[in-house]
């Protein structure tokens, strides 16, 4: 039994969730870290203006086209090939 309750521990250590927080002002993006990191189990990165600066790819039935294009970021329409899906990923990031 305690190799089975180590078991669930170390799954539950390894699904914790992560959010990316966008926000421009240094001062409000820490604050909202700290209160998100203390009341929640959620991992916080923070990044002052966002989709510039990650790779994105989005995925959507209804992708709002204008928007996509003003950022330039990359759209796949669902539902979608995988191998298209890692195809775009890989380019995305060489």
């Amino acid at each position: 039994m305690p190799d089975e309750n180590n078991q669930r521990l170390e799954n539950k250590k390894t699904s914790i969730k992560t959010i990316l927080l966008v926000e421009d002002d240094s001062v409000i993006a820490e604050l909202l870290i700290q209160m998100i990191t203390q009341e929640t189990h959620y991992q916080v990165f923070s990044v002052p203006d966002g989709l510039e600066r990650v790779p994105t790819i989005m995925l959507s039935v209804n992708a709002p086209l204008q928007e996509i294009k003003r950022r330039k970021i990359m759209c796949m329409r669902k539902p979608f090939d995988m191998y298209k899906l890692l195809e775009t990923i890989h380019k995305l990031l060489v």
